[in-house]
């Protein structure tokens, strides 16, 4: 199995959902696949959280600038089926 990066259709209209920064959209646009290779995605997922920083140089200068980081995601969550259950009955 090899994941593949794709739009996802919008819960409201079915229309696809554009990726919000440019981490996701390298050469999307131009039809380039991404493939992931599978021993890369985990269980619990994946998030990417990313932060401006900023400082001052001792010259005063303000730098800013973009970091994302890799995070472990909160898990799977289950929908909530329940197949072969079994539940006291009230006898007859």
């Amino acid at each position: 199995m090899q994941p593949q990066r794709a739009a996802m259709p919008s819960e409201v209209d079915g229309s696809p959902v554009a990726a919000r920064t440019a981490l996701l959209r390298e050469g999307f646009d131009a039809g380039n696949p991404y493939f992931v290779n599978e021993e890369e995605v985990r269980l619990t997922g994946t998030r990417l959280i990313a932060a401006y920083n900023r400082t001052r140089t001792r010259t005063g200068q303000v730098i800013v600038w973009l970091t994302v980081r890799r995070d472990t995601g909160r898990g799977g969550h289950s929908s909530g089926p329940a197949f072969d259950l079994l539940t006291d009955t009230a006898p007859q």
